[in-house]
């Protein structure tokens, strides 16, 4: 149990300007209950099929998510394949629904940033490009990993139970199976990812990166200047 009703009324306790829904979108109900509380509702997708669900059901963006992300994929079916195709390939599949397009995945450099904004996003988000930023919270061990540069990045269900791009572990490899079953293979998993960080143990933590990670040590404004150049 995510604690999902609890969340959503903490986040209209405390007034939050947009919520961004991803594995699912909500129901109606809760779609308008949000929009009467003055809080943008928008969804994390990966195929064109989800966009048009989460459109319909009155997303007022949409998060276009590459295959290149690090984390978790946006399916809401959790038990589907990989989409495959690129990033700028679902931006123009989503781009007909009218909807703002903000660009997710593999996202690290100007000239990627560029590359989304000249596909037809709106805007672009950034993920993996801030795990070593000086304000993260990313622990050591996780850091150290990224650092060497050493590892591929993969997609597994071992961790979670859903897909999710990560630099490729022993746990990983010996768990190359798991089973499509979030959330309980994520539960079953936290014991083990918490003694692994308290131990240094990288090769059984999730370590989520994009595919092409690129490790940057500076604070946040400063990437955020590399970005927008």
């Amino acid at each position: 149990d995510d604690r999902f009703w609890d969340k959503l009324e903490a986040a209209i306790e405390l007034k939050v300007p947009a919520l961004s829904f991803t594995f699912g979108f909500p129901p109606g109900e809760v779609v308008a209950r949000l929009r009467r509380e003055g809080i943008a509702v928008l969804a994390t997708v990966a195929t064109a099929a989800d966009a048009r669900a989460a459109a319909s059901g009155g997303a007022q963006a949409l998060i276009c998510q590459g295959p290149k992300a690090g984390g978790h994929r946006a399916m809401f079916d959790q038990t589907a394949p990989e989409p495959g195709g690129s990033l700028a390939e679902l931006i123009a599949q989503v781009r007909p629904l009218g909807l703002p397009i903000i660009a997710a995945g593999g996202i690290s450099t100007r000239e990627q940033a560029l590359a989304a904004l000249n596909a037809g996003a709106d805007a672009v988000a950034a993920g993996t490009l801030f795990l070593c930023a000086t304000e993260a919270g990313t622990n050591e061990p996780y850091r150290r990993a990224l650092r060497e540069g050493t590892r591929s990045t993969a997609l597994t269900r071992a961790y979670s139970g859903r897909l999710a791009r990560g630099l490729v572990t022993e746990f990983m490899t010996r768990h190359a199976n798991a089973p499509a079953c979030y959330p309980c293979v994520n539960a079953m998993t936290k014991p083990i990812r918490s003694a692994a960080t308290a131990e240094g143990d990288a090769d059984r933590m999730s370590l989520w990166a994009g595919e092409d990670y690129v490790v940057a040590e500076a604070s946040a404004a400063q990437l955020l200047e590399r970005l927008r150049g």
